[in-house]
């Protein structure tokens, strides 16, 4: 079930992502999420999106409710969410 799984996931002490005032930070905390769902062999998109925006709080919270409002995310695929993600947290300016 999907609490059993975020309860599974909370285990694993993954960061929680506050703002992207750090790039290093954002990046860090895309690596570090993406390697908690990989251990807990979390492969479904919908799953692994969930997982990551749960881990959202602080400044990126109303970020994530924004593109909730524009998108469907039950549909966003890992890297689409990877991709807004890298979008906000990193500007083409700074990749």
């Amino acid at each position: 079930s999907k609490s059993e799984m975020i309860a599974k996931f909370e285990k694993l002490h993954a960061h929680k992502f506050l703002n992207g005032s750090n790039l290093y930070e954002a990046e860090a905390w895309l690596r570090q999420i993406k390697k908690l769902l990989d251990t807990s062999d979390v492969q479904n998109d919908l799953d692994r999106v969930t997982m990551a925006a749960f881990q959202m709080e602080g400044e990126a919270d109303p970020w994530w409710e924004m593109i909730r409002s524009t998108r469907k995310v039950e549909t966003l695929t890992w890297r689409q969410f990877k991709d807004l993600f890298m979008e906000k947290y990193f500007p083409n300016s700074l990749r």
